[in-house]
């Protein structure tokens, strides 16, 4: 009798025996379970079926009688876990013994556990790999023994449970464990975990590759061969780098912010074509052509035109009047050919009387010639009438070059607009204003062609619908700007003609 106790207390672990009653059917040739064995024993406590070798794909049904099983023994045989739920009838179970089982792989959740099981054998197995978390399913399970099995490395969410805290001791003694650098954070969490309890770490939980590292200790793997050292000093080259970057741009910008504010503008308006003046070459802003004779006209020019370009704005632009800045007893044409050289710009304003003088066909050729002789379009056109309806020149600048065309507002409302466009007119070159759909067709090379259509235009503002003679184009000079056909039908008038034309316009 003590003999066949000792066999049976040799063949059940103590932790069955401490669980309750026992039923012991180790070492059988049961090749089937069924849940009708069991009816008979609802109150059994430890379940030992173990060394039977029954190969079996459990599916929670076996042990459906057993609702007070807590020890479960299925050590030493063929077990095949291929449903999740293979234990979930068993609530009150506490300990699993899945041993010697040649289990290769292990479902991702294990959720047929039971919330009470507290250990969980699976060493000698086959297992190379845990899925993630798969005892998050499970309950609070304290031991998880993953001793004798083909793990190379262990990731650390693998020993999560559903209280999303970890297994507090976790066997891993006799696996291949691979000390690489591929396995760096694997090899971390061994040294650090704190959370978990590996017994003899220091001595069972060996590398097994490579060669040079196989039988030494997991923790006693050199680190510091897994540090690139290239890597290291391009993030540090790129970290010193922006610190340097973002320390010198802020110094900049406090101590040079209006320097940089003023590099950033001038860029931009080199950009838009704006250009510098020289001091030396243009004494005004712009000359103002209008008919002086006209006291309404002059009225408007002295005190709104002048104010708002000479007076207001962000900047100021000094303008050349006829009233103000001629040299009295010069001739008007020498008067005249300075105003319009020494401006940058010549504005004219124009009503139906103006644009029928002698004066604005004078003006007209001076500004021309500074086309032909400098390349430089300096005609600004202000319409305080709407005349040369008809004039294909009109509508041809109007085309070409837009905004150096402006038309005095009727609302009161759009003069506002109307002084800002005047002030963009002066500021900005005639060529960065050119319609781009148009300019490619104006260049250059083409300035004399459009010279010869305005002269004709401005000659005869009563047929603005006369096409213009091409064949002057061959007789005319540019550097001694001889008169040509249409000059000899039209010439200039005569310093006394002009004279004579404001004593009768005063009378």
């Amino acid at each position: 009798m003590d003999d066949r106790y000792s066999l049976t207390h040799a063949l059940v672990k103590d932790e069955c025996f401490a669980s309750g009653r026992v039923l012991d059917l180790s070492s059988n040739n049961i090749f089937f379970i069924s849940p009708m064995q069991f009816v008979d024993f609802e109150n059994i406590s430890c379940l030992n079926l173990s060394r039977n070798g029954f190969a079996a794909a459990l599916n929670g049904t076996e042990f459906l009688p057993l609702s007070n099983l807590k020890y479960l023994d299925l050590s030493y045989n063929k077990i095949d876990l291929a449903y999740d739920g293979a234990f979930s009838e068993l609530k009150k179970l506490e300990f699993l013994d899945l041993s010697h089982n040649l289990i290769a792989e292990v479902p991702a959740n294990l959720s047929g556990l039971s919330k009470m099981l507290e250990t969980l054998d699976l060493s000698h197995n086959r297992i190379a790999r845990l899925p993630d978390g798969f005892l998050r399913g499970a309950g609070n399970v304290h031991v998880l023994d993953l001793s004798y099995n083909l793990l190379i490395h262990v990731n650390r969410s693998a020993c999560e449970t559903a209280q999303t805290n970890y297994t507090q001791v976790l066997r891993l003694g006799g696996n291949p464990f691979h000390c690489m650098c591929d396995t760096l954070d694997f090899i971390l969490w061994l040294r650090m975990s704190r959370d978990v309890k590996i017994p003899r770490l220091a001595k069972v939980v060996n590398c097994a590759l490579p060669p040079q590292w196989r039988g030494k200790s997991v923790i006693d793997f050199d680190i510091t061969q897994c540090i690139d050292d290239s890597v290291a000093f391009l993030f540090y080259f790129l970290s010193a780098t922006v610190v340097i970057l973002t320390t010198a741009s802020a110094v900049t910008m406090h101590l040079f912010y209006w320097d940089a504010s003023y590099a950033l503008r001038y860029w931009r308006a080199r950009l838009r074509g704006y250009r510098r003046l020289e001091s030396g070459a243009n004494d005004y802003d712009a000359f103002v052509a209008y008919d002086a004779a006209d006291p309404h006209v002059s009225e408007w020019v002295l005190n709104s035109l002048r104010a708002e370009l000479e007076e207001r704005g962000d900047r100021l632009h000094p303008v050349c009047l006829e009233e103000r800045d001629w040299t009295p007893g010069t001739p008007v044409l020498d008067n005249l050919s300075r105003s319009v050289g020494r401006s940058r710009k010549t504005v004219f304003v124009l009503t139906e009387r103006y644009a029928r003088s002698g004066a604005f066909r004078m003006a007209a050729y001076l500004a021309h010639q500074r086309l032909l002789e400098e390349n430089e379009d300096v005609i600004v056109l202000l319409l305080l009438e709407p005349v040369l309806r008809h004039s294909r020149f009109l509508r041809l600048r109007r085309r070409l070059c837009g905004p150096s065309v402006l038309d005095w507002p009727r609302n009161p409302a759009a003069q506002r607009w109307f002084w800002q466009c005047l002030r963009n007119a002066i500021r900005v070159d005639n060529q960065a204003m050119y319609s781009k759909e148009y300019s490619r067709y104006f260049t250059s090379s083409n300035n004399l062609t459009f010279f010869i259509a305005n002269r004709q235009d401005t000659d005869n503002p009563q047929n603005m619908e006369s096409k213009p003679d091409l064949g002057e184009v061959t007789n005319f000079d540019k550097t001694k700007l001889k008169k040509t056909e249409t000059q000899e039908k039209n010439p200039l008038p005569s310093k006394e003609t002009i004279e004579q034309e404001k004593k009768a316009s005063q009378s």
